[in-house]
């Protein structure tokens, strides 16, 4: 602490505390053009790509209103999904909990694998729900804004 406090005292200290203020200031004058710039491109491609998924969703609710044999099928696809992402998480929760209760090296290695067939079931199960949110919605009525 009487270190830090002799510093507090030095005007080099001082000096070179302004000096790496200005460089810093100067650097960052230089820094948020480009991060304005990053930003404002960032924020573009997010909004057509935003537009882009928001049309092919349509493209899709369109095709399944027309085609009632469509919808059945996306169903069945969307209840695999949905089967074989409660059949991973199964598995992780097995290979956890095989690798917390069994203590050998080896099974130790499966609490990672099961992290992973978890995260797997769980991103699986996922897209079977939003399948099936797709059919619901191409079953609702018609909305003025669709």
């Amino acid at each position: 602490m009487e270190h830090f406090l002799g510093n507090l005292k030095s005007s080099s200290w001082w000096i070179s505390v302004v000096v790496v203020s200005v460089l810093l200031s100067w650097f960052a004058a230089y820094l948020k053009e480009w991060t304005d710039r990053l930003g404002s491109r960032v924020s573009r491609r997010w909004g057509e790509r935003t537009a882009t998924k928001a049309a092919a969703r349509k493209a899709l609710i369109g095709q399944l209103r027309a085609n009632p044999h469509e919808q059945v099928m996306m169903g069945l696809d969307a209840l695999d999904f949905r089967i074989e992402g409660f059949a991973h998480l199964m598995l992780g929760f097995a290979c956890v909990i095989a690798g917390i209760v069994v203590p050998e090296s080896f099974v130790s290695r499966l609490v990672g694998l099961g992290a992973l067939f978890t995260l797997s079931g769980t991103l699986t199960a996922v897209r079977g729900k939003e399948r099936f949110l797709r059919i619901r919605e191409a079953r609702s009525p018609l909305r003025p804004d669709a």
